[in-house]
């Protein structure tokens, strides 16, 4: 679990077994991460990754906040992460490539993205991922 501040409120970031069973969140998530590690993409292919990454992004996040969170809708939770873009401090550059790096780095410490990130595997071009130690 991790949290994030917007609006002066603090949000737990939880993913459970519930997040991933009805929903088709990991095989999203897994695709984007591969996506990154190719390197031969025209602007089409960067188009089409941009806004899955939109849409991930803000699902995972409304999947994420559900267990210790009230969140009505996945459009609710998009207008948040737009407040936490807005407020960043002077000098704080945050971006949805940035929100996509934390889900990662938490998917993986909770053992989701294991397969993927483990050793054996080509080398990726995908967002920085440190496992807790």
């Amino acid at each position: 679990m991790f949290k994030i501040t917007i609006n002066e409120k603090e949000y737990k970031v939880r993913f459970g077994m519930n997040s991933f069973a009805d929903t088709d969140l990991m095989d999203r998530t897994k695709r984007l991460l591969s996506l990154f590690s190719d390197e031969e993409k025209d602007a089409d292919d960067m188009a089409g990754v941009a806004k899955e990454l939109f849409v991930c992004v803000r699902d995972l996040f409304y999947y994420g906040f559900m267990k210790y969170n009230e969140v009505d809708s996945p459009q609710v939770v998009g207008d948040l992460l737009d407040d936490y873009i807005d407020e960043a401090p002077e000098g704080e550059k945050r971006t949805i490539l940035g929100l996509f790096e934390m889900i990662a780095e938490e998917l993986l410490n909770q053992g989701f993205l294991d397969d993927l990130m483990s050793g054996g595997e080509e080398e990726t071009n995908a967002p920085k991922v440190r496992k807790k130690k």
